[in-house]
């Protein structure tokens, strides 16, 4: 899934940044509550169930209008209204003054419309991606974009609209993100089970905070940070473990708590909460380098510490110190434990994070102990009134307990920044607020309220103006309502790639040798065919996974692994490097969508998958290899052909075995078995430390290259170089655009593809001003 917020402001922004940018809080309040925000989420006004929020657009710099609204995922527009024109008549209906202190105010409300639906993946169990289905609303708008109609397919980032007036206030829009009840079991990965009759604290809606988790989490889908349940069984030490099998000779912890991991940007960062989810203490994890650069040599130093490895592999160890757990079907021992020195309110300590009773989990599976919770406990399930006493009791003040009881009370709470943070993370279920056929079901209960029977008329004649009998029956079941900022800024976490958004980052023309001499040319047609290409079909998934085991999860490290691997493999065509008949490495050529080139890395990449290698053979292998290179440095060129003859397989000692496992990685179809062209990329991408290069601040530089068909544009960057060179030319990567580098313009125009499907950079024009949303003279690859 790949998603944005509605607006997407220009300038460099942290990711945290970026997203209070591009949705900023409503700055108005309603007028009579004390403060509580207007159109705030998941209640507003009158504690009413509000299914959205208020959000301003952004002004654009030097106040030349405001940033238009875009799509935040990849859809297809399933309902669409243009609003009509404004108009100051004091009985139409948009001109009702909802929060005016003057009773016949005149405020304009707009009602342009678009409904998305969103098909994306989040995951997959074996083969079948993990599919869901939610729906982005956009209400309020002054205009929609030219050509945008119900059965339109958009993608992520193309404006679709303007924002209008909500009651007077300009530049706004309402929006929502929502649900039907099957896509929200598959999107948090769990039932929704709200039993409250047998629960001594009402405030435990759907799952205990504190309840012991029965078994580990979903593994069909895992992003984000990684947390384990400790139980007060879990071994403990003070000193660090001199063992990485599991003893009985350890303290145990004699408390619940519970640990995550989050791994960015090298950084491994540790945090302690009780069994409540408070949090105890924060620590990072730098001894003495940045931990989750190393990852790949801590796994190896543990594999190697064993006494008897016959039952372990350093890739197991791998996904135990990345996930908690061994997702994969590397060996790991059954008693391997995973100590790790964690903080507590005490100091610190170290734990086996795999021991008795632990249970791990990923920010997919939406904890209630990180705040996650649904409510659906409304007895008025169908009117706009916010009946829900497990609401009520989130937001009441603790030390008031008859505000439980007062609407006016609880409203006035909404503002405050403690309620606020409670409330990111609820999920719940109300009707939808814009369906005009179902308005006086949803309201009736106002015309109580209302004293004098003319301000009803008033009330409803807006209700019906702001609201549409037409609305298609899929949204109208999707009454699951998330925090749309908390569910955006959730899943730019997952990072898993639908088939949709796999197939735009094949460029549609590339570019092949230097600036002073290069072909501009389309890619092949059988490497774009999207039906039969196997990099669109069997492939995928084994790359999302290899992207999620080695943490190549952020837009730049994956723009920097496909910017080198769509070139690698000729634009997708082939996974088996064809060089030149007299390389002296042939028959260990490149394989793989990083290709492994020299027998030395396929036998590394097979150690560390624990697979056992013939010791007879590697040795015999190696003195081929050592005695190949050195008849190709032979002055003598004629002498130094003859080289790739000490490798060919009849003389090497390669076994039939070996063999298959090589040509396994540069197959063409994804076959069940453990060894594929993905995980041997990310496997490189690992021990060669390629993260660290890909996450140095991107600076795009614009240059030019002489085609075929005259000047073209390409885009390129010091960190993408520095990460290119780490994994093709290691010697080089302090060289800046060094020419011994192969094909780097070629690598560039991939890498600048896939930056402008995955991420939000914007490209420098001929000035030099980054105003450009796709890489210029080139056109995205998008489903009609």
């Amino acid at each position: 899934m790949l998603i944005s917020p509605p607006f997407l402001p220009q300038g460099s922004y942290t990711e945290e940044g970026f997203l209070n940018a591009a949705m900023p809080p409503p700055i108005s309040t309603v007028s009579g509550t004390g403060g509580a925000p207007e159109g705030s989420f998941p209640v507003s006004g009158g504690f009413e169930w509000h299914n959205g929020l208020h959000l301003d657009s952004p002004i654009l710099p030097h106040g030349y209008g405001c940033l238009p609204v875009c799509a935040i995922a990849d859809g297809v527009v399933v309902y669409a209204k243009p609003p009509p024109q404004e108009c100051t008549e004091l009985n139409h209906g948009q001109t009702y003054g909802a929060f005016s202190d003057e009773k016949d105010a005149v405020t304009w409300t707009d009602t342009g419309m678009l409904v998305l639906a969103h098909t994306t993946e989040i995951g997959a169990s074996g083969h079948t991606p993990t599919t869901v289905t939610f729906y982005s609303a956009y209400m309020h708008l002054s205009q929609l974009a030219p050509g945008i109609v119900a059965g339109k397919k958009v993608a992520r980032k193309e404006v679709i609209g303007q924002g209008g007036q909500i009651y007077g206030h300009r530049r706004q829009i309402h929006f929502e993100i929502c649900c039907d009840d099957a896509n929200l079991q598959k999107l948090i990965g769990r039932k929704i089970v709200n039993d409250y009759s047998n629960i001594a604290d009402p405030l435990r809606a759907w799952q205990a905070v504190d309840q012991v988790p029965p078994e580990d989490g979903r593994s069909d889908s895992v992003f984000g940070q990684i947390h384990i349940y400790l139980s007060d069984k879990t071994p403990v030490r003070s000193n660090p473990p001199t063992s990485h099998r599991r003893s009985g000779d350890n303290k145990t912890l004699d408390q619940v708590l519970w640990v995550s991991i989050a791994y960015q940007q090298g950084r491994s960062i540790l945090t302690t909460r009780d069994k409540y989810g408070q949090v105890v203490a924060s620590r990072e994890e730098k001894e003495p380098e940045q931990f989750e650069y190393k990852l790949y040599k801590t796994a190896s130093e543990r594999h190697a510490s064993l006494t008897d490895a016959s039952d372990s592999s350093p890739s197991g160890w791998y996904e135990l110190l990345r996930f908690g757990r061994n997702l994969g079907r590397d060996p790991l021992p059954a008693d391997a434990a995973h100590w790790r020195k964690i903080p507590t309110a005490d100091g610190e300590l170290w734990a086996d994070l795999n021991g008795p009773g632990t249970r791990k989990f990923s920010d997919a599976d939406c904890l209630p102990v990180m705040g996650w919770n649904c409510y659906d406990d409304d007895p008025s399930p169908n009117d706009q009134r916010c009946d829900s006493r497990q609401m009520k009791l989130l937001v009441r003040d603790p030390a008031d307990p008859e505000s439980l009881l007062d609407r006016v009370k609880l409203a006035a709470r909404l503002g405050k920044p403690e309620v606020r943070a409670k409330l990111r993370r609820t999920i719940c279920k109300a009707p939808c607020e814009w369906d005009r056929n179902t308005v006086t079901k949803r309201y009736g209960w106002v015309r109580e309220e209302f004293g004098n029977p003319d301000d009803w008329t008033r009330f409803e004649r807006h209700l019906l103006a702001t609201s549409f009998d037409d609305l298609p029956q899929e949204y109208l079941d999707a009454q699951w309502h998330f925090h749309p900022h908390e569910f955006i800024a959730h899943f730019r976490q997952c990072g898993w790639l639908s088939e949709r958004e796999f197939k735009q980052l094949l460029p549609i023309n590339v570019l092949r040798g230097t600036e002073k001499a290069a072909v501009w040319e389309p890619v092949p047609k059988p490497n774009a065919n999207e039906i039969s290409n196997p990099v669109f079909t069997y492939h995928r998934i084994p790359l999302n996974k290899t992207f999620r085991k080695y943490c190549i999860n952020t837009p730049q490290r994956m723009a920097a692994f496909f910017g080198n691997s769509i070139q690698e493999t000729t634009w997708w065509g082939e996974l088996y490097e064809t060089p030149e008949p007299s390389a002296w490495y042939i028959p260990w050529n490149g394989r793989g969508f990083l290709q492994l080139t020299h027998a030395s890395n396929y036998i590394q990449y097979w150690k560390f998958r624990g697979i056992a290698i013939d010791d007879k053979a590697e040795t015999s292998l190696i003195a081929a290899t050592k005695k190949a290179k050195e008849i190709w440095n032979n002055k003598n060129r004629e002498i130094a052909k003859t080289a790739n003859t000490y490798l060919a397989d009849e003389v090497s000692g390669v076994t039939p075995q070996m063999k298959d496992w090589r040509n396994l990685i540069g197959n063409r179809r994804d076959i069940p078995v453990a060894i594929n062209a993905a995980d041997s990329a990310g496997a490189y991408w690992a021990w060669m430390g390629m993260a660290r290069y890909a996450d140095q601040p991107i600076v795009i530089e614009r240059r030019s290259a002489q085609t075929n068909f005259g000047s073209k544009i390409y885009y390129r960057s010091p960190a993408f170089w520095q990460a290119s060179a780490c994994v093709n030319l290691p010697a080089t990567v302090n060289f800046l655009y060094d020419h011994r580098l192969n094909g780097f313009v070629d690598r560039c125009v991939a890498w600048a593809q896939a930056l402008a499907v995955l991420a939000e950079n914007r490209f420098p024009d001929a000035q030099g001003k980054l105003t450009l949303d796709y890489p210029e003279g080139h056109t995205p690859r998008r489903e009609k």
